[in-house]
């Protein structure tokens, strides 16, 4: 979604590599029986790893996400507000390129019409992005609250910081829109995020990954 893109073997990665001479700057792995190797080969760049992705993991596989996105939360800058606001445009643009294939999975997966999507799920995602955009400067910058008289000469404010991992985990009656939107929220107070999609919305997890 925000551009990372997905590798369902070790090859492939090795083969990517080889062709843009580096790693990815940003890439998700989605397959958990190579997740240990890949891992294993490619550890020094975990850095730049801010989501990873997957409608079907084990426990292992979980754990092992949280592990990785955790030790790049803590040896790393917090995202700027330019680049939250980079990765939620590249969102929106992503969701408007994929509205007829969420319009079809939905179809596939619940038979619900295309006005019943758009409504519920898609035009929510997409007023919620642009409400976020709006306001995430806003809500960034650090609030002055009143100073104690016994702390004269000094001045105390309020910063706001990301907490850290998140995990996200969709139910299958609103897969999209309850994957979208605490995803939006903990992306843009700069979290990490693990995001399982809803195993039982096969189609509509397939396009949400």
């Amino acid at each position: 979604v925000y551009g990372y893109f997905e590798f369902n073997d070790i090859n492939s990665v090795s083969k990517y590599i080889d062709e843009v001479n580096g790693i990815p700057s940003k890439f998700r792995i989605v397959s958990p029986d190579n997740f240990n190797q890949i891992v294993t080969n490619y550890l020094p760049f975990y850095d730049r790893m801010s989501v990873a992705i997957s409608s079907t993991v084990n426990i292992c596989f979980m754990h092992e996400s949280f592990e990785l996105l955790r030790k790049s939360f803590l040896t790393t800058q917090i995202p700027s507000v330019k680049e939250r606001t980079d990765g939620l445009k590249r969102l929106r643009k992503n969701i408007i390129i994929c509205q007829q294939e969420l319009l079809d999975a939905f179809t596939q997966d619940f038979k619900k019409s295309s006005f019943e999507v758009d409504a519920s799920e898609i035009l929510i995602c997409l007023r919620e992005i642009n409400n976020t955009l709006k306001n995430l400067k806003y809500w960034t910058q650090d609030k002055k609250v009143n100073t104690d008289i016994l702390l004269f000469g000094t001045s105390n404010y309020i910063r706001v910081e990301p907490k850290g991992v998140v995990l996200i985990i969709s139910p299958w009656n609103y897969p999209f829109l309850l994957a979208l939107l605490p995803l939006i929220s903990a992306y843009s107070a700069g979290n990490k995020i693990i995001v399982k999609p809803s195993e039982y919305s096969p189609a509509v997890s397939q396009i949400t990954q």
